[in-house]
């Protein structure tokens, strides 16, 4: 027979006792009715915007433009000059490049810059790209409480699953989907729609989180609410949002995001 010494028997009786104390609360909580109510079961989705919500990605796609402006004889820009630019795609960087240089310009051929800038934003998109502070413990707290969590970007879809492993979100989301020539971009909701078809588990509450009017618009056109993230790229040009954040270290984000979280309606 196995003789505990003193401290050994009141160390394992504790032990014991504890043990005992979490069945008897874990034999409670499972037949208890009320536990077993379809609302304790809801399933969220948390469906992110990638470029200004969940990653900074201006340093590579000014580092790309100014490189393509260079070559054309053009003057780099500042990020201060770009502003909100970045958050818009690359027309809307060209734009801003144009209007900043010190004389008027005229380009001739809009299109073979875009391609240019592409190509050569291939190679550099995730040079300097990285995670907005806070946002690895937020996802990962949204992870726990047992949230479905979707990128949805109108980044062509390579880079954003490049960009995505290269920053880890990979690891911290369920799905990315990014933009392909068969799928309209946002401000339509065809995303956000198959954000919905292709999570792994059904959901029936969700939430948009994002920077610009158009996952605003997106997130409503599909039926789910939107929380505005302030310090994104195009923010401020986002009217009325219902819900809002301005840093993801904020506290009790996560819970927050849940709770906005809401039934899809038609």
């Amino acid at each position: 027979m196995l003789t505990l010494l003193p401290s050994t028997y009141s160390e394992h009786k504790t032990r014991m006792s504890r043990r005992t104390k979490n069945l008897k609360q874990l034999s409670k909580l499972f037949t208890d009715e009320e536990f077993f109510n379809e609302g304790n079961f809801v399933v969220k989705a948390i469906i992110f915007d990638l470029d200004g919500t969940l990653v900074d990605s201006a340093p590579d796609l000014i580092a790309a433009m100014n490189h393509t402006a260079v070559r054309y004889g053009l003057e780099p820009l500042t990020p201060e000059t770009y502003g909100a630019a970045p958050g818009k795609g690359g027309l809307a960087m060209l734009s801003s490049l144009i209007s900043g240089q010190p004389h008027a310009v005229e380009l001739q051929n809009q299109d073979q810059f875009i391609a240019d800038f592409r190509a050569f934003y291939a190679q550099c998109h995730t040079d300097n790209t990285q995670m907005f502070q806070g946002v690895e413990t937020c996802l990962k707290q949204l992870r726990l409480e047992g949230c479905m969590i979707a990128v949805c970007t109108n980044k062509p879809e390579p880079y954003a699953s490049e960009v995505c492993k290269a920053v880890g979100l990979d690891n911290l989301t369920d799905i990315i989907v990014g933009r392909t020539p068969q799928l309209p971009p946002k401000p339509a909701p065809d995303m956000v729609a198959k954000c919905y078809r292709d999570l792994p588990k059904t959901f029936s509450e969700a939430l948009f989180v994002g920077d610009s009017p158009a996952d605003q618009m997106a997130a409503s056109d599909f039926g789910i609410p939107f929380m505005l993230y302030e310090k994104g790229y195009v923010a401020k040009e986002v009217s009325n949002p219902t819900h809002s954040f301005y840093d993801y270290l904020e506290p009790q984000l996560a819970s927050r995001m849940m709770k906005a979280a809401t039934s899809i309606s038609s």
